[in-house]
């Protein structure tokens, strides 16, 4: 369990590398986080990239795992910029934590999550 700055709890899954030092936070689609997260982080860290995939939506769907018929869009649309950006925060921080690594590599995504990996706020040290 992953908690964001404000104390909110949100889902995370942590894959780690056999060996290698860059990190990727996985920002996921409309989904949150699916299990097509989870196994992606695994096939970032197969390739030695330690991985972790989060959930946007603990603040309104609560932690527990959700089935594939998840009504998303009203989760959606409760999302806020600056909530979702610490979370990533907190992701990022947590896979520091527990692979003793710097997430040298920033995030990863597509659809949904996809600008939010291009935002320079998604990258520690931005000034954005």
């Amino acid at each position: 369990m992953l908690v964001s700055a404000d104390g909110t709890r949100f889902r995370g899954y942590l894959a780690r590398a056999d060996d290698g030092d860059a990190g990727v936070v996985i920002n996921p689609d409309v989904r949150g986080l699916h299990p097509f997260y989870e196994e992606l982080a695994e096939r970032f860290a197969s390739a030695g990239v330690n991985a972790i995939a989060f959930d946007y939506f603990g603040r309104s769907a609560g932690t527990d795992r959700r089935a594939d018929a998840f009504e998303y869009m009203p989760h959606v649309r409760e999302t806020r910029p600056q909530t979702v950006y610490a979370d990533i925060a907190a992701t990022r921080a947590h896979l520091e934590r527990q692979t003793g690594r710097d997430a040298s590599s920033c995030s990863a995504s597509a659809l949904a999550g996809g600008w939010r990996s291009f935002s320079p706020r998604s990258c520690p040290g931005s000034r954005a």
